[in-house]
């Protein structure tokens, strides 16, 4: 990325930002011995946040009764968790609709929590940090929505000339800016000192595999989340598990495992949106995406994957000297 274009994306006024909550649990976050109750004190001052912290310990599976305070629903989440919540909330405040610039803001929001799920999903497979998943796969394609507030109309024309193609605009954006949302995701996530492992597995999404075969890490999870998100939001649920096999195929997964993805997404679609308190897709249109690529999936041949080599611990930025090296 070009100074020139770094700086223009820094100094843009209308540039997506954390609420000042947010930012404030990500400093605690970052101390060695971090104080529960000095979190809830700062989450408290955001009464929407405290809201859906208190709301998400309700809905995890404590079996210790209705949770109705701030503080014993930070105590219950612990710290890791109770971040996940306030990062996954705080980027979903900035959501609008509509389009502008030729950039359309409801396609890009139903795009990256379809992701977010598939991400989920893939962690809760794989025995991976689901609530991490979830909220490095919101993140990973944030620079989009940071590229269209910085260059507006230039991005907007990039976006269409990608014709929904979400690899093409990966390319376009190489060749006419020198840079890609990648790079943008992680500029952002290191200025909001986003934990490394979080900014590693966001920064990673256009990569080749790095693990073994058959393994999946966080990195893995959000790098497959696109693809499956796709499945979701492609005009052809067929055509987009095609891509979802290759991809998986290419991270050594199975095809039944790639099923079993498929039927888990499908079935934390109404979970996640009554966690997050949005509206995803209607029940009737799920059932049959659902059906359609379990379908598919049945039917289609494998291809050769599309995954691209990028130094994604370039991408992400230097450690914070402040943790230590993600394991």
């Amino acid at each position: 990325m070009t100074p020139e274009l770094e700086t223009q994306i820094l100094t843009c006024r209308s540039l997506p930002s954390l609420p000042v909550a947010a930012l404030e649990v990500l400093a605690a976050s970052r101390q060695d011995q971090m104080d529960l109750r000095a979190l809830a004190d700062i989450i408290a001052r955001d009464p929407a946040m405290a809201a859906r912290v208190v709301a998400a310990s309700n809905a995890a599976a404590f079996g210790w009764g209705e949770v109705a305070t701030l503080p014993r629903a930070v105590t219950l989440l612990g710290a890791n968790r109770v971040l996940c919540v306030v990062l996954t909330f705080s980027l979903l405040s900035i959501r609008r609709q509509g389009e502008a610039h030729g950039f359309d803001h409801g396609a890009f929001w139903r795009r990256s929590i379809f992701a977010g799920i598939a991400a989920r999903a893939l962690a809760e497979i794989a025995g991976v940090d689901a609530d991490e998943a979830l909220l490095a796969g919101l993140l990973q394609d944030f620079g989009c929505l940071a590229l269209s507030e910085a260059l507006r109309g230039h991005y907007g024309q990039i976006v269409r000339d990608a014709r929904g193609n979400h690899w093409r605009l990966f390319d376009l954006e190489q060749e006419r800016l020198g840079a890609t949302h990648v790079e943008v995701t992680a500029l952002l996530a290191e200025r909001w000192r986003i934990p490394e492992r979080l900014r590693l597995a966001a920064a990673g999404t256009h990569t080749v595999p790095r693990v073994p075969p058959g393994r999946l890490d966080l990195g893995a999870c959000v790098a497959l989340s696109g693809p499956f998100a796709e499945v979701w939001t492609a005009h052809s649920p067929a055509d987009a598990v095609a891509d979802a096999l290759a991809s998986g195929r290419a991270y050594g997964q199975t095809r039944e495992t790639i099923g079993a993805v498929l039927a888990r997404i499908g079935a934390l679609v109404p979970e996640v949106a009554a966690e997050l308190q949005v509206t995803i897709t209607p029940e009737a249109e799920r059932r049959r995406v659902l059906a359609e690529a379990q379908a598919a999936l049945a039917k289609v041949r494998e291809r050769p994957g599309t995954q691209m080599p990028v130094d994604v611990a370039q991408l992400a930025g230097k450690p914070d000297p402040e943790e230590p090296d993600a394991a």
